[in-house]
């Protein structure tokens, strides 16, 4: 015996959660231990942080719409969510739309960016 019961302690309040109906009779033993630690995991990985993982999906889905995801492969979704590995430099400087600097197109400030950079290195 391990001296355990089917339950979790809640990390928000400490108070015991049961992992399935009736729990905290529940003792966790050698026929059932396997049950235990599935039962656990899930609480812990998915139960516990549930709103947060509703959150989190909520708002990947404003950015990619959920019909969409079905037609990306992990790499696609990866482009889409991260962008490209490198920068193209020259691109870049094509579509920056300058606030704040547009009579000074010339400025010291936006040539020396633009200088630095181009010294960093992709790889």
């Amino acid at each position: 015996m391990l001296g355990l019961f089917f339950t979790s302690t809640d990390e928000t309040n400490y108070a015991e959660v049961d992992l399935k109906p009736g729990g905290a009779n529940i003792v966790v033993g050698d026929s059932n231990k396997t049950e235990f630690v599935k039962l656990k995991c899930h609480y812990h990985a998915y139960l516990s942080c549930k709103r947060q993982l509703e959150k989190i999906r909520e708002g990947f889905y404003e950015v990619i719409p959920a019909a969409w995801v079905r037609f990306l492969d992990v790499d696609e979704l990866e482009t889409f969510m991260c962008g490209l590995q490198t920068i193209e430099l020259s691109d870049w400087k094509a579509h920056t739309e300058l606030r704040g600097f547009n009579k000074y197109i010339n400025s010291i400030t936006v040539y020396r960016f633009w200088q630095i950079m181009a010294t960093y290195d992709q790889t």
